[in-house]
């Protein structure tokens, strides 16, 4: 099994229509408040299981838009530090802004 998940942004989900006990959570439009999400994927390995993690671990390095792990407490690492790098990513960049802008 494995695990996918968006990198720092949530998603709501919508309620059931006619669903008479509406948690507190869910709006009247039948809208959930957003939350961290996560999708469990199982693929037999005879059916390319690993080559698709491959693949996946590819194009997240490549992306950075979402990320995929064995586990959950990996998945919520890797999101982690994929954040912590876009961060300090996005810093550089405006201190650089910042310094072209005074010289």
């Amino acid at each position: 099994p494995m695990y996918l998940g968006p990198v720092g942004r949530s998603y709501n989900y919508w309620f059931p229509e006619g669903h008479e006990q509406r948690p507190s959570h869910v709006g009247t439009d039948g809208r959930t408040t957003p939350y961290a999400t996560s999708w469990h994927i199982h693929l037999p390995g005879s059916v390319g299981g690993m080559k698709l993690m491959k693949n996946l671990e590819a194009e997240q390095r490549r992306l950075g838009e979402w990320v995929i792990a064995k586990t959950v407490k990996g998945l919520k690492w890797s999101s982690r530090k994929i954040e912590q790098r876009q961060a300090a990513s996005l810093a550089a960049r405006a201190q650089r802004s910042r310094l072209a802008a005074e010289g």
